[in-house]
This record gives structure tokens, C-alpha cells and sequence, in this order.
């Protein structure tokens, strides 16, 4: 089988930018394992403008945010399928937040594109609300482009063995696969890559609860350092945990108790039955920046990576970046190209 691109890795990364090179008219074949539990799918895919205790714009916001809407919803026009559902996002201030980070951004006016309501958001505030925001549906928008890439024959399930991989000058070679260049895509698992082993990942376990939750109300996701998140159907999720020595996909008691916890503070309300427990482990560096593009020495090996906690927001508009730098030979972005780590 000859193709352009052979992508590893099905995740929000891999698929975003596989759609991409699709769009740019190249063939492209993603080998994936098929795995339910994969950082992605445990995901909550929330879009949130604001970020972090010091309640800053999160990164990038005025480009990755536009971006990521119009994304979403040019793919539910195209397939059929709703894969955004926008919530504004309300932020619990702490009594550090009210003191000192709130009265800074009141004065600068920053945050003014993204309060909800900027006539009601004054120096005493205990909360605020911002929007644009929402959630993604992961599992859905990862199926569905599944499916796409299936009816293209783009998909094919199997565990990429490193072992059968062989580097050319002009291409790469993988089982019966010949490509002109490969793209590693496969979440926190490149810090054992032996391609990208030397960057610095610092990955993170991250779990997260499904539970009914029959009044709460859908139209609001309630921040306070963890979050909660109305599904409607009188279901609701809530997280998210940080762990950085276990790095594994299993989901723990000690975890379920904190966001047992966490889902009262939020909602005032009692915990009820939880429906699904989700682990997964987020692809980190240390910069906390997405990294991408093609390995300093080796111009057939890529990589598309580091997205973290915010994937759904970060993918579209990165993906477009590499896929016009793997195409066109588009310069990279310095803060998000790999060479940054050389």
C-alpha cells in the first residue's frame, strides 16, 4: 500500500490532522489499536477562554478559540453530527482570586471579550461567567471520523510495532505500508518513542466521573478548580484529577472520593450513582505548548503532540499548521515547532 502520510495514533491529534492532509488532497493511512481508554475518549473536551489560578486568557486564545468553533462546526455540517454543545463557563473566585488577580483583570480589560456579562462583573464578584465555551463530545467526534477514515480506506486497526519500521533517505517503509513520511501521534506513549524520547514530556493521569444528577440544569459548567459538567438527561460529569508518578489508565478509589467531593461543592447537592469512571494519562512537555513537526534528523519522521488538557481547543488550528508545513513547507510557529527543543 503506498500512501503520503502513516500517521500513528487515532486520538484527537492524529485524526484532526489526518482530516487535514485529506482536505489538502494527500493519502493518508492511520494505524490505531482501537483502544477505548485512550487519553482522548477519557477527555471531557471542555472549551474554556480563561485559564489557570491567575485567571489569564488561556493561550493563544484570540486565534485557537475562533478556530476550534468554526472547526467543529464546519465537521457537524459535513457528517450529521453534533459534536459541540456550547455552556457558558462560570468561575468560582477564591478569596486570592477576588483580592488580587480579579482587580488586574477588571483594570486591563482583558478578559472583557469573553465575560458573559461585563456589566455585572465588578470588583466584589464571586463568580464569573464567560463564553464563548462548551464541551466537546470526544468519543463522538473520534467514531464518527472513525468512520470517515474507514470509508476511505484512510483506518486501519492494528498496534503499530515500532520493530518493523524502517527509515529511508526518501521514505518510510511499515509491514506492507510504503509512505513518504510518518507522523507519530500517539499521546503520552512518545515518551518512549525512541524518535522523541529525548523531549520533555512530563505526562499527567488524569480521571473524571459520570454520574446522575437529575437537578442540575444543562446550561452552565461550573468551575472552582475542578469543574462540573451538565450533560442534561439528568446526567453530569465531573474533574479532574492530577497524578504524575501513576501513569496508567486505571481508574482508583482514592480519585472517585475527591470528585465525589468535588461534584458537592459544586452542586450543592449530594453525589449520585456514578454512571462511568474514566482514567487517562494527558500528553504533557514541560513548556505545557503542543509540539510539532519533523524530527532534526530525520526528515521522513514527524510528530503532533503535547496537546495536554486542551486538546479540543488547541488541535484544529495546529493541525492546520503542520498539515500546510508537511504540504506546502509552510514555516512553523518557533514556540510549538520540536526544533525548539533541540
Amino acid at each position: 500500500m503506498r500512501v503520503d502520510f502513516l500517521i500513528v495514533g487515532q486520538g484527537l491529534a492524529g485524526s484532526v490532522l489526518a482530516l487535514e492532509l485529506i482536505e489538502a488532497d494527500r493519502r493518508v493511512l492511520v494505524i490505531d489499536n482501537g483502544h477505548r481508554s485512550a487519553a482522548s475518549r477519557a477527555a471531557a473536551g471542555i472549551v474554556n477562554p480563561v485559564t489557570g489560578k491567575r485567571l489569564a486568557p488561556s493561550w493563544r486564545v484570540e486565534t485557537l478559540l475562533p478556530a476550534a468553533l468554526e472547526y467543529y462546526l464546519r465537521w457537524e455540517r459535513r457528517h450529521g453530527v453534533t459534536v459541540f454543545q456550547p455552556r457558558r463557563m462560570r468561575r468560582y473566585l477564591t478569596p486570592r482570586q477576588r483580592d488580587r488577580y480579579w482587580p488586574r483583570r477588571l483594570a486591563s480589560g482583558e478578559l472583557n471579550a469573553y465575560l458573559a456579562d461585563p456589566a455585572a462583573a465588578g470588583p466584589d464578584s464571586v463568580f464569573l461567567d464567560f463564553e464563548p465555551a462548551g464541551y466537546v463530545d470526544t468519543a463522538l467526534f473520534l467514531d464518527t471520523c472513525a468512520g470517515f477514515l474507514a470509508s476511505r480506506d484512510a483506518l486501519r486497526r492494528s498496534t503499530f510495532a515500532g520493530d518493523e519500521l524502517r527509515i529511508g533517505r526518501t521514505e518510510v517503509t511499515w509491514c506492507d505500508v510504503r509512505a513518504d513520511k510518518i507522523i507519530f501521534c500517539e499521546g503520552y506513549k512518545a515518551a518512549t518513542n525512541p524518535y522523541f524520547d529525548w523531549l520533555p514530556f512530563t505526562p499527567a493521569k488524569g480521571e473524571i466521573l459520570t454520574l446522575n444528577a437529575p437537578a442540575l440544569t444543562a446550561d452552565t459548567i461550573r468551575n472552582n478548580g475542578n469543574w462540573l459538567l451538565p450533560l442534561g438527561d439528568g446526567r453530569a460529569r465531573v474533574g479532574a484529577t492530577y497524578e504524575w508518578k501513576r501513569l496508567d489508565e486505571t481508574p482508583t478509589a482514592a480519585a472517585r472520593t475527591e470528585l465525589e467531593r468535588a461534584f458537592t461543592a459544586l452542586s450543592g447537592e449530594p453525589a449520585g450513582e456514578v454512571l462511568e469512571h474514566r482514567a487517562g494519562v494527558r500528553s504533557v512537555l514541560k513548556d505545557t505548548k503542543p509540539v510539532l513537526g519533523l524530527h532534526p534528523g530525520f526528515d521522513a519522521v514527524g510528530i503532533f503532540n503535547g496537546l495536554g488538557s486542551k486538546g479540543v481547543l488547541v488541535a484544529p488550528h495546529f493541525a492546520r499548521c503542520l498539515a500546510d508545513h508537511l504540504v506546502s513547507g509552510r514555516p512553523l510557529d518557533d514556540e510549538v515547532d520540536v526544533r525548539r527543543n533541540v
